[in-house]
């Protein structure tokens, strides 16, 4: 072991992408992990979209994404589930829904919706048109916002809702509450994606280590 781990100090640095809202949970667990055993490797990371990711993981940009499952993984990817979160409507406390525990899509297809930015995550901007067709409706979007915190802080304010995964709940703080959908929608899927070719000792490490503690949800 102590072999191992000073071969992985030799490697100066590890580069790892991940989704903000998705992973606040997954992400800090792995760094304490891997910089307790591995203190030597600087993790480098970046803030990106899932639809970012991939592409820097195919020309080794990135040696790892914790991202949203893709549609399609690309062969040259191995996969590892972390977590499955269920999707949470998220509500300013001051919004007329936040008196309410449970909702239903028809109730979301009445209301104004913050949304992360077309151009950046049109996967996401897929994932509401796929849900509200299956009601016939068609998503409300009133704003787009690049970033998780600046959708969070929109939807603050108390004229929008948005969707996101519920382990946001642990950032989310007292300005804002989580709503269940009923009928509950599919769980949203968050993996670790790296190139099989560069499959190092510290790409298996990082991997391991944002997987150290059991998931609720898994």
């Amino acid at each position: 072991m102590k072999k191992a781990r000073a071969g992985l100090a030799s490697r100066a640095e590890i580069n790892v992408g991940y989704a903000p809202s998705g992973t606040v949970e997954i992400l800090p667990r792995a760094l304490r992990a891997f910089r307790g055993s591995f203190p030597g490797v600087r993790v480098i990371l970046h803030d990106l979209s899932a639809e970012e990711m991939l592409p820097l993981l195919l020309q080794n940009k990135l040696d790892i994404a914790l991202t949203l499952l893709p549609n399609k993984l690309p062969r040259e990817l191995n996969m590892k589930l972390l977590e499955r979160y269920e999707p949470s409507v998220v509500v300013g406390i001051t919004h007329p829904l936040a008196k309410s525990k449970l909702i239903s899509l028809n109730q979301m297809a009445c209301e104004p919706i913050a949304a992360l930015a077309r151009k950046e995550y049109p996967y996401y901007h897929k994932h509401l048109r796929k849900m509200f067709a299956t009601i016939g409706r068609k998503p409300r979007i009133s704003s787009e916002h690049d970033s998780g915190t600046s959708l969070m802080a929109a939807v603050a304010a108390g004229h929008e809702f948005t969707l996101l995964p519920s382990c946001v709940s642990c950032t989310a703080g007292r300005r804002l509450k989580l709503l269940k959908v009923r009928p509950a929608l599919p769980p949203w899927s968050y993996v670790a994606l790296w190139r099989k070719d560069t499959e190092t000792e510290t790409v298996k490490a990082f991997i391991a280590a944002a997987l150290a503690q059991p998931a609720k949800n898994r």
